[in-house]
């Protein structure tokens, strides 16, 4: 009995490292690859297939002043003149950076392109495609819906 334990329990084992192998490649199957490889096949694969949720959504522009900028996935409030409307999805510090542009702050005049999604959960979010702060343009998703700082690639 014990010998048949101890071999479930290697056999066990093996399938857990296996999976761990797995996963460590994203689901992607790469793993005899370098990372950058692998990072850069994901990044092709990323492209092509559509975010739905965004592409399904429906269209929103929000304009106005900065009321709260929190990011962080907490948003960005802004003051519409009829409420205050909180927008997601701005992407990482990085990506802002790489672009040269500062995030808006409290007080600046937005204009944000932005689409209005349902969760499976029944929350109701708006996600932003673009913004305008001044006279910089910034693009957020691409066209298939997809954020741009994903693949770093795609933005050079």
């Amino acid at each position: 009995m014990r010998k048949w334990s101890k071999c479930i329990a290697l056999a066990m084992m093996a399938f857990m490292i296996a999976g761990g192998v797995a996963l460590a490649a994203n689901g992607s199957c790469q793993a005899n690859k370098n990372s950058v490889q692998a990072k850069n096949q994901a990044c092709k694969g990323a492209a092509l297939r559509p975010c739905l949720l965004i592409i399904n959504g429906d269209p929103v522009t929000v304009s106005g002043t900065v009321y709260e900028a929190l990011y962080a996935g907490q948003g960005l409030t802004v003051d519409t003149g009829e409420g205050l409307v909180t927008v997601y999805g701005f992407g990482p510090q990085w990506y802002w950076d790489l672009l040269g542009v500062d995030k808006p702050d409290v007080g600046e005049e937005v204009e944000i392109e932005a689409v209005a999604v349902k969760f499976s959960d029944g929350t109701e979010k708006i996600i932003a495609i673009s913004i305008t702060i001044g006279d910089d343009a910034v693009e957020l998703r691409d066209e298939n819906g997809r954020p741009m700082w994903r693949c770093k690639g795609r933005l050079l």
